[in-house]
C-alpha cells in the first residue's frame, strides 16, 4: 500500500494525492477484512522534521501488527520531486543518482543514525524484507534516535546519504 506519510505535509512533498484519514481508513479496512496489508512510511523525505518524523511513529505503532517498513525518500529521475528539488537548488548529482541534504538538519541527522541503525534489520542480508519475517514486534530504537537527534548540537550533522 502506498501510504508514504503520517502527515499531509509529508504527502504534498511526495506528491501523494490521498489524505492521511483515507490512508488510516485503507488500513482499517484490510484489518477488518483480515486482508494483510504491507506498507512503507517515507518518514525521511526532504521537507521532514522531528514533529512529521514523530507523527509516522505514532502511525507505525498503531499499526504495528501490519508489515511495515520506513525509509529515506529518494529522487528518481523525471518525477515531480526531482523537478522540485532541483528548482530549489537543492539537488545534486545527475539522474543516475540525486542526493539531498534534508532541509532540516536535525531530521537529517536522525535519518542518517537511523539508516545506520536499521540497516541491518531493515534493509540488509537476512533483514524483515530479505527474509519477509514480519512477525517480530516494532522496534524503540526509533523513538531513541529521534530523542538523541533533538539534543545534537547543530555543528555536529552531516549528510543523509545511502
Amino acid at each position: 500500500m502506498g501510504i508514504e506519510s503520517a502527515t499531509e505535509m509529508g504527502l504534498l512533498t511526495l506528491d501523494r494525492h490521498q489524505t492521511v484519514g483515507q490512508s488510516v481508513r485503507a488500513l482499517d479496512i484490510c484489518g477488518e477484512l483480515d486482508i494483510s496489508a504491507q506498507f512503507t512510511i517515507m518518514t525521511f523525505n526532504p521537507d521532514a522534521n522531528l514533529k512529521h518524523a514523530r507523527a509516522d511513529l505514532a502511525l507505525m505503532r498503531r499499526f504495528a501488527g501490519n508489515p511495515l517498513n520506513f525509509c529515506r525518500a529518494e529522487i528518481y529521475a523525471g518525477t515531480p520531486l526531482e523537478k522540485r528539488m532541483i528548482a530549489l537548488g537543492r539537488a545534486r548529482g545527475d539522474y543516475r543518482a540525486r542526493e539531498y541534504s534534508m532541509y532540516d538538519p536535525v531530521a537529517d541527522l536522525a535519518c542518517t543514525i537511523s539508516l545506520d541503525l536499521f540497516h541491518d534489520r531493515c534493509w540488509g542480508d537476512g533483514s524483515l524484507i530479505a527474509e519477509d519475517d514480519w512477525a517480530r514486534p516494532h522496534d524503540r530504537r526509533a523513538e531513541a534516535v529521534f530523542t538523541a537527534a533533538t539534543t545534537c548540537a547543530s555543528g555536529h550533522t552531516r549528510g543523509c546519504v545511502r
